[in-house]
């Protein structure tokens, strides 16, 4: 995803986003998480692209009424994905992928979600801008960033 650095959360934190919303532990994140699933509940199914998708949390509780694709660059976050993925017994596919390199991989896209991902990403309107040309299916891209106008933290690009 041409990302800022390596971010070794999930080898650390494990599940961590399954973690606050099963626990509890971060009510907000609960609250997020719930809103999108409801409102890509009430769209017609299609094929949705969760991306920097990490643990997978959002594409297996989307993958019920959407063909979902999580890509992360993070190979433990997929891993731990489809761990999860498993034993929800849900079947989101989850591919080790650059989001730069999606417009390359032939997909016909009608869903976009980036929760909490393009910080991280370095020029992400140039790929997304590529994809919009290359997909002439996307009806919705959902961008959802923690700090906007923040200084941007360790792991980020901007804010």
């Amino acid at each position: 995803m041409s990302m800022v650095g390596y971010y070794d959360k999930y080898e650390k934190r494990g599940a961590i986003h399954w973690d606050w919303y099963e626990k509890g532990t971060q009510a907000w994140y609960r609250i997020v998480v719930d809103r999108i699933v409801g409102h890509y509940r009430a769209l017609p199914s299609g094929t949705l692209v969760d991306v920097g998708c990490g643990d997978g949390l959002v594409s297996t509780k989307l993958s019920a009424h959407h063909n979902v694709i999580g890509i992360d660059v993070d190979a433990t976050g997929i891993g731990l994905a489809r761990m999860m993925a498993h034993r929800m017994r849900s079947k989101p596919c989850f591919l080790v992928e650059e989001f730069r390199n999606l417009p390359n991989l032939g997909l016909q896209i009608d869903h976009l979600i980036f929760l909490n991902t393009v910080e991280h990403l370095k020029d992400p309107f140039v790929t997304l801008r590529q994809l919009v040309k290359k997909t002439k299916e996307l009806k919705t891209i959902l961008l959802i960033t923690d700090h906007p106008g923040r200084r941007p933290g360790r792991h980020h690009v901007q804010e």
